[in-house]
């Protein structure tokens, strides 16, 4: 076989597109999807919600990323706020109408006698946990509350909201 100076162009030419063309097919087909992954982790919008674990009210650990699949209403609260008094029949609401919304409450820092005796009075039935000591609280940045986050499937933060929100207003941060 003679190689000349045009051939051994033609061959090294063609083994890079061969390589290039595998490597772009390795790139399409074969690589996962890993745009969430590479969202650094943190309490604002845009952010990967940082988890955490907190007992719930039958003392059973529970973790934000047990919910990751899902969309979650994250609500921060307590019993003697008036403003968390107000919003907290639509929050019930919310969990009744939307079981694909996961409904997650957190009380900050109070003791499980106190939460226990307000969710019953008021016949509150959605998750609850407990917060007792305010770490989880002062880790998300509440300045007060209540604070709410709604966070998307992948478990990103993609709306944060301070105050009193009505149903309606649960609906349309829900539906971003």
């Amino acid at each position: 076989m003679n190689f000349n100076k045009k051939n051994i162009v033609l061959i090294i030419g063609s083994i890079l597109v061969i390589i290039l063309v595998g490597w772009y097919a390795n790139q399409i087909f074969l690589s996962k999807d890993t745009t969430t992954n590479k969202i650094e982790a943190g309490v604002l919008v845009g952010k990967k919600a940082v988890n955490f674990s907190l007992p719930n009210l039958s003392d059973k650990s529970v973790q934000l990323t047990d919910y990751r699949g899902s969309k979650v209403f994250l609500n921060f609260w307590a019993s003697w706020c008036p403003p968390c008094k107000q919003e907290m029949p639509d929050i019930q609401k919310l969990a009744n109408n939307h079981e694909d919304i996961k409904v997650v409450t957190i009380n900050s820092q109070e003791d499980k006698g106190t939460v226990l005796d307000f969710l019953m009075k008021n016949k509150y039935t959605f998750t609850t946990l407990l917060d007792k000591d305010g770490e989880i609280t002062s880790q998300y940045l509440i300045r007060g509350i209540p604070t709410t986050f709604i966070i998307n499937e992948d478990g990103v933060i993609i709306e944060k909201v301070s105050g009193a929100l009505s149903y309606q207003k649960m609906l349309k941060l829900i539906e971003s």
